[in-house]
């Protein structure tokens, strides 16, 4: 789960473990339970918009990726990547 919060993001570890929780209670994965827990009142708007924001991240990078050639890096695709990627 670092990922969702690395650089931070100000997602905390109530809202990671909320997500956690959906995810288990619901056989998916946290990454599918996103779009329940930001429909859901549990949470205040502050954590939800920061998990759709969190969403709509990685959606962007993966609609980059798919311009890319699977032999490039993210970095050789026709726009710079959104964030930086470190080994």
């Amino acid at each position: 789960m670092r990922v969702i919060n690395t650089p931070a993001r100000g997602i905390g570890n109530k809202t990671v473990e909320h997500l956690l929780n959906v995810a288990s209670e619901n056989s998916m994965s946290a990454y599918d339970a996103i779009d329940s827990v930001v429909r859901d009142a549990e949470l205040g708007s502050a954590a939800r918009k920061k998990l759709g924001a969190f969403k709509a991240l990685i959606e962007g990078l993966r609609t980059e990726a798919q311009g890319c050639r699977p032999t490039a890096s993210l970095g050789a695709c026709s726009k710079p990547p959104a964030i930086a990627i470190s080994s």
